[in-house]
């Protein structure tokens, strides 16, 4: 009998909710705390992206940007079961696969771009670089058929304190190339 109400308790908040002749709204169907209503319109960030919980195979997502508010860094990510446990912080994230990124940019990995070096203020890029680079050299194959991987730096201003490429890939190498002047690189 306790069931019984409880079910019918559910019920009606679920109908008053907006559920009902209609079916079911997108803000009642839930992955965790990210509703269907969110996926739909894209959702803040990549940190949102990772919380969703219980993906489904092919389930694609719009993120807005690396970080919430930011707009830069998004894209399109379908969810592939058997990378779940892969994170490059960029292009595979969780099992999250990014879809037709064409050139990579320090972006995708969570670079801000908003060093002020007269100031000497903002984010160090360094980490979101670092990623960007090891993913060129491990999916080197995979970048830029025909020629060596670019990295674009889309417009911003980048502090970067160091930069490793550990690989022994005879004559492995990558170009950079940016938006003219609105593209800056700080060491």
């Amino acid at each position: 009998h306790d069931v019984t109400k409880g079910v019918v308790a559910l019920y009606d908040r679920n109908v008053e909710a907006g559920a009902g002749a209609n079916g079911w709204t997108a803000d009642l169907v839930a992955y965790g705390e990210v509703t269907q209503k969110q996926i739909n319109d894209g959702i803040e960030s990549i940190a949102q992206l990772a919380d969703i919980q219980n993906p489904l195979n092919g389930m694609r997502v719009y993120v807005k940007s690396y970080y919430a508010g930011q707009g830069k860094g998004g894209g399109t990510f379908v969810y592939d079961s058997t990378k779940a446990s892969v994170n490059d912080g960029g292009i595979i994230i969780n099992g999250w696969v990014r879809q037709y990124f064409g050139v990579i940019d320090p972006y995708m990995f969570g670079a801000w771009g908003d060093w002020d070096a007269y100031n000497q203020v903002g984010h160090d890029d360094t980490v979101a670089f670092q990623k960007c680079l090891d993913y060129i050299a491990n999916n080197i194959q995979n970048v830029r058929v025909g020629g060596s991987p670019s990295v674009r730096l889309k417009s911003g201003s980048y502090r970067v304190s160091s930069l490793y490429v550990n690989r022994g890939i005879r004559g492995f190498g990558f170009s950079m190339f940016g938006d003219g002047e609105t593209s800056q690189l700080w060491f």
